[in-house]
């Protein structure tokens, strides 16, 4: 469970560009984004990347094969986009 300042419900049904869900920003923010995930709160999923080190962590992320355990059962609306 969430505790703190955090309220899940302003996140809730929105897009994410960020790196959240891989760990790059700390423990705090990936343990919102696993709630959102966990809770099916993903619309959207994407990133912008800057440099080459978060390319990296996602890379790695995929390998684990824990890109697909984690975000493979989310009902994502990318499609709608193209």
């Amino acid at each position: 469970m969430l505790r703190g300042r955090c309220d899940v419900n302003l996140f809730r049904r929105r897009g994410f560009t960020d790196l959240s869900w891989v760990g790059y920003y700390g423990k705090r923010p990936t343990t919102i984004a696993r709630y959102l995930i966990e809770n099916n709160m993903y619309d959207f999923l994407g990133t912008d990347l800057h440099h080459e080190r978060q390319l990296h962590k996602i890379i790695k992320y995929v390998k684990s094969g824990n890109a697909y355990k984690d975000l493979g059962r989310l009902t994502l609306r990318n499609y709608e986009l193209l």
